[in-house]
């Protein structure tokens, strides 16, 4: 029996310099359970090994146990729920990346009634690598110069906080903002309270493995529909001028919306400036809309515009170098789907997390599509 013994704490010794790199006490249960496995493997016995290491047998057991029971996911419902939706907002949208963060993911799961805190939902999505991808986009610029169309930009404000007497009545949302945060008063106001009251317009190029491809959207600031879109393969007058045509069709009677752009060569070409009056009846003229321009050098001015393009190509495309490995056709049937979910599936912080249809009351669902 002394032999026995001997050899037992001969073994426990070097299982101690092995494991805990010393000779000494176990720090704790834990480590003590660690030798009795460790010794195991050797052939000793745990009841002899006890009483050497200090530890009851009920409390190895329980150590034990605990180690080999599997350990339960407690979020691997919400880990599942988080995927669906990050993953269905990327398929409804036809695009190659993720495109909902964490605030959406957190907004779409309390309208289903689950209440869960954002910071778990950030977490979770960390680990599960649904990030949506965040890259600068580049941009199309069709300044060419100035001549003598120069229409004020009738939604910045003056030095005294006002806008222009031509844009109308400022916004409630612009008003409410400066009258809670006085420091802080918003230089632009880039809001509606109705539909086709304030409209902005842009020309952006994507690069295609055949060309271009270049868009032209008017996007109503009431909330963010994109009234009209055309496309085509050149940064043309009729590019623009088909979208503008159609966007005027849609205006309702009575309405003269301010239309801001840039300062591009469209805008400021003689077809444009033409179409501001349009004939009425027995020869006369109307106003159809009021011109508004931005600054030079200041893309700032028409953000809304800037901001709608590099949504569509972060969230469809992730990069543009994504479109230089597809022709024309494939970039509009994308954009073209796109759209119509961005209208009808995207759910927008700005509108309380709603989609713009259900924030404009629009049902049934029109048949939405490009002008080619």
């Amino acid at each position: 029996q002394m032999l026995i013994d001997e050899r037992i704490h001969r073994a426990v010794a070097e299982a101690k310099v092995v494991l805990l790199g010393k000779d000494g006490v176990p720090a704790s249960n834990r480590d003590a359970t660690d030798l009795i496995d460790y010794l195991r493997v050797f052939g000793f016995r745990p009841v002899n090994l006890y009483g050497v290491l200090g530890i009851a047998k009920s409390t190895y057991l329980r150590l034990t146990r605990s180690r080999t029971r599997p350990v339960s996911d407690k979020y691997g419902w919400l880990k599942q729920k988080i995927t669906a939706l990050a993953t269905a907002a990327r398929d409804g949208a036809g695009s190659v990346v993720l495109i909902y963060g964490y605030r959406k993911i957190h907004r779409m799961l309390a309208r289903e009634g689950t209440q869960v805190s954002e910071k778990i939902i950030r977490r979770l999505m960390v680990e599960l690598h649904l990030n949506p991808t965040q890259r600068r986009v580049s941009s199309y610029r069709s300044y060419t110069g100035e001549n003598e169309h120069k229409p004020d930009n009738l939604l910045l404000v003056d030095d005294h906080g006002e806008l222009p007497a031509a844009a109308g009545p400022e916004s409630q949302v612009f008003t409410r903002f400066n009258h809670t945060f006085p420091d802080q008063r918003r230089t632009h106001d880039f809001h509606a309270d109705a539909p086709f009251q304030r409209l902005v317009t842009d020309v952006t190029e994507l690069k295609c493995l055949d060309g271009k491809v270049y868009l032209s959207p008017m996007i109503d600031l009431y909330d963010g529909m994109p009234i009209s879109v055309s496309a085509g393969t050149r940064p043309s007058m009729e590019l623009v001028m088909m979208m503008l045509t159609d966007t005027l069709g849609q205006i309702p009677a009575g309405m003269t919306p301010i239309i801001h752009s840039d300062r591009g060569f469209h805008y400021r070409a003689r077809a444009w400036v033409d179409a501001v009056h349009g004939a009425e009846g027995q020869g006369s003229l109307v106003q159809r809309f009021i011109p508004s321009m931005s600054r030079k050098a200041t893309s700032g001015d028409n953000a809304v515009a800037e901001g709608f393009f590099g949504t569509l190509k972060r969230e469809l495309f992730g990069s543009k170098k994504a479109t230089w490995q597809m022709t024309r056709a494939q970039v509009l049937a994308a954009v073209d789907r796109y759209l119509e979910w961005y209208i009808w599936g995207r759910i927008n912080a700005r509108l309380d997390y709603r989609t713009i249809a259900e924030y404009r009351g629009l049902d049934p669902q029109p048949d939405f599509s490009l002008a080619a």
